[in-house]
Protein backbone atom coordinates (compact mmCIF):
# COMPACT_ATOMS: atom_id res chain seq x y z
CA UNK A 1 0.00 0.00 0.00
CA UNK A 2 1.31 3.73 -0.64
CA UNK A 3 0.60 6.83 0.99
CA UNK A 4 0.10 9.02 -1.47
CA UNK A 5 -2.42 9.00 -4.36
CA UNK A 6 -1.92 8.08 -8.13
CA UNK A 7 -3.45 7.24 -11.18
CA UNK A 8 -3.65 4.81 -13.79
CA UNK A 9 -2.84 5.59 -17.61
CA UNK A 10 -6.51 6.52 -18.93
CA UNK A 11 -8.46 4.51 -20.65
CA UNK A 12 -10.83 5.26 -23.63
CA UNK A 13 -13.65 3.86 -23.71
CA UNK A 14 -16.34 4.28 -25.72
CA UNK A 15 -16.57 8.45 -25.84
CA UNK A 16 -14.95 8.77 -22.39
CA UNK A 17 -11.70 8.36 -20.68
CA UNK A 18 -11.40 6.15 -17.87
CA UNK A 19 -9.05 5.94 -14.84
CA UNK A 20 -8.46 4.40 -11.80
CA UNK A 21 -7.30 6.38 -8.43
CA UNK A 22 -5.33 4.55 -6.18
CA UNK A 23 -5.92 6.39 -3.06
CA UNK A 24 -4.09 6.42 0.94
CA UNK A 25 -4.97 3.52 2.75
CA UNK A 26 -5.55 1.08 -0.36
CA UNK A 27 -8.72 2.30 -1.32
CA UNK A 28 -9.14 2.73 -4.84
CA UNK A 29 -11.69 4.47 -7.05
CA UNK A 30 -12.79 5.33 -10.44
CA UNK A 31 -12.97 8.80 -12.68
CA UNK A 32 -13.88 9.58 -15.95
CA UNK A 33 -14.08 12.57 -17.96
CA UNK A 34 -15.69 12.67 -21.41
CA UNK A 35 -13.25 13.18 -24.37
CA UNK A 36 -11.49 16.19 -24.90
CA UNK A 37 -12.46 17.44 -20.98
CA UNK A 38 -10.08 18.71 -18.55
CA UNK A 39 -11.73 17.86 -15.43
CA UNK A 40 -11.93 14.15 -14.01
CA UNK A 41 -14.97 13.33 -12.74
CA UNK A 42 -15.94 10.61 -9.53
CA UNK A 43 -17.37 7.62 -10.53
CA UNK A 44 -20.09 8.18 -8.51
CA UNK A 45 -21.49 11.68 -11.28
CA UNK A 46 -21.87 8.65 -13.67
CA UNK A 47 -25.42 8.77 -15.49
CA UNK A 48 -26.15 5.56 -14.73
CA UNK A 49 -24.63 4.86 -11.51
CA UNK A 50 -26.43 2.72 -8.85
CA UNK A 51 -24.76 1.48 -5.96
CA UNK A 52 -27.37 -1.50 -5.76
CA UNK A 53 -26.03 -2.76 -9.04
CA UNK A 54 -24.00 -5.48 -7.89
CA UNK A 55 -22.95 -6.82 -11.26
CA UNK A 56 -21.31 -3.49 -12.54
CA UNK A 57 -21.90 -0.69 -9.52
CA UNK A 58 -23.84 1.12 -11.93
CA UNK A 59 -20.50 1.33 -14.40
CA UNK A 60 -20.34 0.37 -17.77
CA UNK A 61 -19.18 -2.65 -18.18
CA UNK A 62 -16.30 -1.81 -20.09
CA UNK A 63 -14.30 -0.27 -17.54
CA UNK A 64 -13.97 -4.03 -16.51
CA UNK A 65 -11.15 -3.78 -19.50
CA UNK A 66 -9.30 -0.97 -17.19
CA UNK A 67 -9.81 -3.08 -14.06
CA UNK A 68 -8.18 -6.07 -15.94
CA UNK A 69 -5.18 -4.39 -16.89
CA UNK A 70 -4.58 -2.40 -13.34
CA UNK A 71 -5.62 -6.14 -11.94
CA UNK A 72 -2.07 -6.33 -10.53
CA UNK A 73 -1.39 -3.32 -9.34
CA UNK A 74 -5.03 -3.18 -7.35
CA UNK A 75 -4.35 -6.05 -5.69
CA UNK A 76 -0.86 -4.72 -4.77
CA UNK A 77 -2.16 -1.10 -3.74
CA UNK A 78 -5.08 -3.08 -1.61
CA UNK A 79 -2.81 -6.04 -0.11
CA UNK A 80 -4.36 -8.35 -1.57
CA UNK A 81 -0.57 -9.91 -3.26
CA UNK A 82 2.25 -8.79 -1.66
CA UNK A 83 5.31 -7.54 -3.52
CA UNK A 84 7.64 -10.58 -2.72
CA UNK A 85 4.64 -13.21 -3.46
CA UNK A 86 4.32 -11.46 -7.04
CA UNK A 87 8.11 -12.28 -7.77
CA UNK A 88 6.69 -16.17 -6.97
CA UNK A 89 3.75 -16.50 -8.25
CA UNK A 90 4.91 -17.76 -11.28
CA UNK A 91 8.04 -20.19 -11.72
CA UNK A 92 9.78 -20.86 -15.49
CA UNK A 93 9.47 -24.22 -17.05
CA UNK A 94 11.18 -24.40 -19.95
CA UNK A 95 8.97 -23.91 -22.83
CA UNK A 96 5.47 -23.03 -20.77
CA UNK A 97 4.61 -21.08 -17.10
CA UNK A 98 3.67 -22.67 -14.39
CA UNK A 99 1.73 -21.86 -10.99
CA UNK A 100 4.64 -22.02 -8.76
CA UNK A 101 3.62 -24.96 -6.41
CA UNK A 102 1.30 -26.65 -9.01
CA UNK A 103 1.66 -30.04 -10.41
CA UNK A 104 1.61 -30.40 -13.98
CA UNK A 105 -2.00 -32.10 -15.09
Amino acid sequence: MVDEVTFSEPMTIGKHEWRIRFDEGGTINYEWRRLGQRMWRSYRDWPSYDFNNGQTAGLPASVKKLWERERKRVDLHTGRISPVQQLSLFAAIPGELQLAGVAPC
